[in-house]
């Protein structure tokens, strides 16, 4: 499960899901709340298990994924694009899952409170937001590799 849940084809399934939600969004709104509902958690999970094993590879990759700026976006992140659709649509799973998906990248919890709908204002909330999480998650992901070798030690030495 791990290699496909790390996959190229599962970004490349979550994005264009995604991207036919912000393009298309409105027309399907049933349809669409069930897709973002899908991938908000397929984000949560990727981003929750990137942060608890020891491959810094896929944790870059689901940063990337999540924050990273994307032309296909209007050169905003999955991210920004997640609490933009959480403000519109009146859907307290979702705004729940979003809400869960922010406190595990480490983002305050107020980074969200003033997001405008201008694309300018979206896209520096975007780049600001990458920049942050890229910085905590490193160090979250750094205090998890430590404590991981410090368990690995401790036990070698009651192992004797």
């Amino acid at each position: 499960m791990n290699n496909f849940l790390f996959s190229d084809a599962l970004s490349d399934l979550i994005i264009h899901i995604l991207v036919d939600c912000y393009s298309n969004f409105g027309s399907n709104e049933t349809g669409e709340v069930g897709n973002i509902l899908l991938v908000s958690m397929i984000l949560c999970l990727m981003l929750k298990m990137s942060l608890s094993q020891n491959s810094e590879s896929r944790l870059d990759k689901t940063i990337d994924l999540i924050f990273g700026i994307r032309e296909d976006f209007g050169h905003n992140n999955v991210m920004t694009l997640l609490v933009m659709l959480k403000n519109k649509i009146a859907n307290d799973i979702l705004g729940s899952i979003v809400d869960y998906l922010i406190d595990l990248s480490k983002i305050p919890l107020d980074y969200f409170t003033d997001l405008s709908e201008n694309p300018s204002d979206m896209i520096t909330k975007s780049k600001k937001c990458l920049d942050i999480v890229s910085k905590n998650l490193q160090n979250k992901y750094q205090k998890i590799v430590k404590n991981n070798k410090k368990k690995l030690s401790d036990q070698k030495d009651l192992n004797g």
